[in-house]
């Protein structure tokens, strides 16, 4: 007998790759975007902004600090714009699982600090870059700014109420 997989998912964020942060930025704002996050990722060779508008929405903005990474060659050969769309799920393992035996390509699987995450191929998609995002316990924590936005990172919350 087989075990039920825990499939629930919500859509977490978007993912925007942009080369000027300054003329989007005041956009987000009037849009009501409240920052998250503001910092170097030196593994991403990218600066990560992250903002929550509304209660439960979010988007982020991924913007290259160093020449030859991932971002600049997205950005030299598609332009700013949508990078990828990510997905908090109740359970990675479950759903990689799930995916991979209906024949869907994963091109990235990592642990980072208070998360994990996947990345589906977007020759699956149509060109689209999906993520898998499980949330740590103490997400909230390192990147909640007085809170906001705390009660929707942490462990599943969001996903466990439903």
């Amino acid at each position: 007998m087989s075990q039920e997989r825990d499939l629930r998912i919500l859509l977490d964020h978007v993912g925007l790759a942009v080369a000027d942060v300054d003329t989007i930025e005041p956009v987000l704002k009037l849009l009501g975007a409240e920052t998250l996050v503001d910092e170097e990722l030196d593994f991403l060779g990218a600066r990560w902004l992250y903002y929550e508008i509304g209660p439960e929405s979010r988007i982020e903005l991924l913007v290259p600090t160093e020449e030859g990474t991932f971002l600049t060659d997205f950005i030299e050969r598609s332009g700013s714009g949508l990078h990828h769309v990510t997905f908090e799920v109740a359970n990675i393992d479950d759903f990689t699982a799930h995916l991979e035996e209906n024949g869907v390509d994963l091109v990235d699987r990592t642990h980072r600090p208070k998360y994990e995450e996947a990345f589906i191929s977007p020759r699956d998609t149509g060109g689209i870059l999906l993520q898998l995002i499980e949330y740590e316990a103490g997400y909230a924590e390192e990147y909640a700014d007085d809170g906001v936005g705390a009660t929707i990172f942490p462990l599943g919350e969001r996903l466990s109420d439903r």
